[in-house]
C-alpha cells in the first residue's frame, strides 16, 4: 500500500502526493502499527511514483456514469449467479461461512482455494500457487522480486500503467516499445533490439 508522507487533506483524504514510503503495518491485537521506512527506493534514490491516470480518472466518474464504456473487466455476476453457475448448495456454503471464527485464515492462502486453482492446470500443485490481491498484485511481486536499480526494463505502450510506471519507481530504465495502428498495434519485432539490451529475462 502506497502510503503518502505528508498531510491529509479534508474529510479524512489523502492530499495527492508524489512521494511515497512504504510501511510494513502490524494489525496485531486490533492495533494498526505503520513502522515507517522511508523514501528511498533499494538503490537509495527518492522513489517516485507517478499519478496513475486511468485509476484516478475512472475513480472519478466510473460509479456515477450512465453508460461506463471504459470498463476494463469482465462483466460482473451476482452472487446467486456465481452459486447458480457453480450448483454450490448456497444454503450451506453460507452455513459454513458465518460459523468460521475471525482470524487471519491461512497466510499462504486457503488450502481449497489453492488445490482448485492448481486443478485448472495438468502439472501445478497447490503448493506452487501464490494468492495475490489480483493480478495487479501478482504484477508487483514480480516486479519487486526481478528490478534493480539500474536495469533495463522494457514496456509496451499503450499499456496498463503499472507495468512501466513501477518498475521505473524502482529506478530501472525504462524503455518503451509504441504499438502503432498501422501495424495493428502489435508489436514490431525489427524495432525491439535497439530497446532491449541489457533487458533481464
Amino acid at each position: 500500500f502506497p502510503f503518502p508522507t505528508t498531510g491529509w487533506g479534508t474529510k479524512g483524504r489523502p492530499k495527492p502526493r508524489r512521494r511515497y514510503g512504504i510501511p510494513p503495518v502490524c494489525y496485531k491485537a486490533g492495533l494498526w502499527m505503520p513502522f515507517f521506512i522511508g523514501k528511498k527506493n533499494r538503490g537509495g534514490t527518492v522513489m517516485y511514483i507517478k499519478p496513475f491516470a486511468v485509476e484516478e480518472w475512472m475513480n472519478e466518474y466510473e460509479d456515477n456514469a450512465r453508460y461506463n464504456i471504459a470498463e476494463t473487466c469482465v462483466d460482473s455476476v451476482s452472487v446467486d449467479e456465481l452459486f447458480a453457475l457453480t450448483g454450490e448448495d448456497k444454503e450451506a456454503f453460507l452455513r459454513e461461512i458465518c460459523a468460521r471464527r475471525l482470524t487471519y485464515g491461512h497466510i499462504y492462502g486457503a488450502p481449497e482455494f489453492k488445490k482448485g486453482v492448481a486443478a485448472l492446470y495438468r502439472t501445478v500443485t497447490p503448493e506452487e500457487i501464490i494468492t495475490t490481491h489480483g493480478a495487479a498484485g501478482a504484477s508487483h511481486h514480480v516486479f519487486y522480486s526481478l528490478v534493480e536499480p539500474g536495469d533495463r526494463v522494457v514496456s509496451i505502450m499503450p499499456t496498463y500503467q503499472q507495468l512501466y510506471s513501477i518498475p521505473e519507481s524502482y529506478g530501472a530504465d525504462l524503455q518503451l516499445l509504441h504499438l502503432k495502428q498501422e501495424n495493428d498495434y502489435l508489436p514490431d519485432l525489427e524495432e525491439l533490439p535497439a530497446v532491449s539490451i541489457i533487458t533481464k529475462s
